[in-house]
């Protein structure tokens, strides 16, 4: 999504705010978009591997939101609240404005020290926390709405969801993570090519005759 308009793709994440019902989170959404738009729009998702470019922050809120929202369509039986899935994947990851330096010259690196000891996560759930205590909302509330925020970072791994919604959003954040990291070679590899993921996590490409895959680097 290197060479899409981020201005077009910023309207389109509004446009997804306007869909939360609840009047309080929508408009703390928009405000934080909205304060925050300059820095979304410079900065990358990652520092390598999934959205490393400019305004890769801005299109992997975009993406994980619609990967929620069709989970949600496909399982909408369970009558998720749309209000916690869509305000929690279009905010996650909003703690990277203050960790990273914008995207310049195809670099960008960490912007302070205090990356250390403070993950994203909790720089994400610390500006949520901020506007959200602007507004006469319930405790237990906020701490559901936070918790969304909070879950989708590895670093907190031993935080289970405790949400239907939160399993919604950490599952569409990791879809788009996988799948943005890998798009970087997997179209241009060769049939029943191996990549190595991980340590421990290959992923294989298909060997099906009818596959089309014409197009490769030997």
């Amino acid at each position: 999504m290197e060479n899409v308009n981020l201005e077009h793709i910023y309207e389109q994440c509004i446009k997804l705010s306007h869909q939360i019902k609840n009047p309080m989170l929508k408009d703390c959404c928009e405000k934080i978009l909205s304060d925050y738009k300059d820095k979304i729009m410079k900065k990358p998702a990652s520092l390598s591997k999934y959205h490393y470019y400019k305004g890769g922050l801005l299109c992997h809120m975009y993406c994980v939101v619609k990967n929620a929202l069709s989970i949600m369509d496909l399982y909408g039986k369970l009558k998720f609240d749309s209000d916690l899935i869509i305000f929690g994947a279009l905010l996650h990851d909003i703690g990277k404005v203050d960790e990273y330096t914008d995207f310049l010259n195809n670099y960008a690196d960490y912007i302070s020290n205090d990356h250390e000891f403070l993950s994203s996560s909790y720089k994400s759930v610390r500006i949520v926390d901020s506007y959200l205590s602007r507004y006469r909302i319930d405790k237990k509330f906020k701490n559901q709405v936070l918790h969304i925020i909070a879950i989708t970072h590895e670093q907190d791994q031993t935080l289970p969801p405790k949400l239907l919604e939160a399993i919604i959003v950490k599952y569409a954040d990791d879809m788009d993570k996988k799948l943005s990291f890998v798009s970087l070679w997997f179209n241009k590899a060769k049939k029943g090519a191996q990549f190595n993921l991980s340590e421990n996590e290959q992923l294989y490409k298909s060997l099906n005759e009818q596959y089309a895959n014409t197009w490769y680097f030997e």
